[in-house]
This record gives structure tokens, sequence and C-alpha cells, in this order.
């Protein structure tokens, strides 16, 4: 996987051409839950899986909640992708279907 600038300093991707795979890992470090938006216009295409779906694990790191659970609630919207964020939590994203 090569490893790719996200311009944020919450979140880091990296991408696996020949699987056509983007990974995203995201952490919302504030006391307060909130959307973040992924934009993917730099790549040339981006479907996601079946119907734009990307799944997603999400972990709360105040150790009240979720750990490492999978969640099948995501989907593409057009070249970008919105997902709710608990308070302090990570999540990784998988996002299929991307050409460079």
């Amino acid at each position: 996987m090569t490893i790719l600038d996200t311009g944020a300093g919450y979140a880091a991707a990296a991408l696996d051409r020949p699987a056509r795979r983007l990974v995203i890992v995201a952490a919302n470090t504030s006391a307060a839950a909130q959307t973040l938006t992924f934009g993917l216009s730099r790549f040339s295409a981006v479907t996601g899986g079946s119907g734009g779906l990307v799944p997603r694990w999400n972990t709360v790191t105040t150790g009240g909640g979720d750990l490492y659970t999978a969640r099948s609630d995501t989907y593409l919207n057009g070249r970008s992708v919105s997902v709710p964020f608990a308070a302090r939590s990570v999540q990784t994203l998988q996002v299929d279907g991307v050409t460079v």
C-alpha cells in the first residue's frame, strides 16, 4: 500500500492500487460527536462495494462502547463519504473500486 497525504491531521490513508482499495483511518478526539466527510475527487473512479457500500470499523477510545465493531451502514455520495463519529472514537474505512 502507498501512504497518501490526506491534508488532515486527524486522518491517514493508504492506497492498494492492484486491489483498487483505499483505507482511511481517522480519529475524533473531541468530546462531542461529529460527522466527518472525506472527499475522494482526486481519484479518477470510486465505486465502493455493492451499492456504494463503505465498510467501517469503529472503536470508542473511552472504553465504554464499540471495540473495533464492524458497521455496514455507510455509502458513497458521489465522490465523497460522510461518516458519523462518536466522541473520542477511531474508525477505519474501506473504500473499494478506487482508481487513480
